[in-house]
């Protein structure tokens, strides 16, 4: 049985676009449900998970594009970011409890 290679974000089916959308969001999707670790991140989020492995890829890229924002660290702060990509789940959030979201 051949093992599976483990990709990084912007390598293999994580390649991403100029935009830091997926350039095959099919494969960058499918890539993502069969990685456990990467998988196992985005799911500490509901409406994050929601957005990446969902049947709408215009809003799986959004999310993509604000994901890969929050880690290149384009000047918002973090509330701000993470506001505008999971509003509810920010209201939800203990103000002593942070959460982090790693897709490498």
């Amino acid at each position: 049985m051949e093992e599976e290679k483990i990709y990084s974000i912007g390598d293999g089916p994580y390649a991403l676009n100029e935009d830091d959308s997926a350039v095959d969001p099919a494969a960058f999707r499918e890539a993502l449900a069969r990685d456990p670790e990467k998988l196992k991140s985005i799911e500490r989020d509901e409406e994050l998970a929601k957005a990446l492995l969902g049947e709408d890829t215009g809003v799986m890229q959004e999310a993509l594009k604000k994901v890969m924002a929050m880690v290149r660290g384009d000047g918002e702060t973090r509330e701000r970011r993470m506001d505008g990509l999971t509003r509810t789940s920010a209201r939800r959030r203990d103000s002593n409890a942070r959460r982090t979201i790693t897709l490498t």
